[in-house]
Order: structure tokens, then sequence, then C-alpha cells
């Protein structure tokens, strides 16, 4: 018999996106536990967290909640 231990976690995230991420997910086959297990074995394996922040082009900068964080800290 399996001893796997698991720890959880628990966020709040906005219904709308967690829906449409979901539906993402489930297009490419795997679940919001695996999204995160994958992404966390990343992080572990190269000691970073890879991310890309960019707009889009006809995205606003101020609905960018992350842009206006690293704005303020290059000041």
């Amino acid at each position: 018999m399996s001893t796997t231990k698991t720890s959880n976690i628990h966020i709040r995230i906005n219904p709308n996106l967690k829906n449409k991420a979901s539906k993402v997910l489930d297009d490419i086959g795997i679940s919001f536990t695996q999204f995160i297990e994958i992404n966390l074995n990343q992080i572990v394996k190269d000691k970073e967290a890879k991310m890309e922040l960019k707009l889009m082009k006809d995205d606003k900068e101020d609905l960018y909640t992350e842009i206006k964080i690293l704005n303020s800290l290059k000041k």
C-alpha cells in the first residue's frame, strides 16, 4: 500500500478566471493539481520561477497589477 503524503494549497481566485483556466487545462488533459505540480517541480529543478509578463497590442497597462508593482519598484 502506498504511503504517499500530500500537502494542500488553498488560494482565492476569481471564479470566472478559474472556470476559463479549468477549460484550458481540461483541453490540455491535465488537472489543476497536475498543473501546479509541474510548475513547482520546474521551480525546484531550475531554482527560479520563470514567467513572462507582456502587454498585448490592445491591452492597457493600468489593468495589470504586476506591472504597477514592477513600475513602483523601479522608482
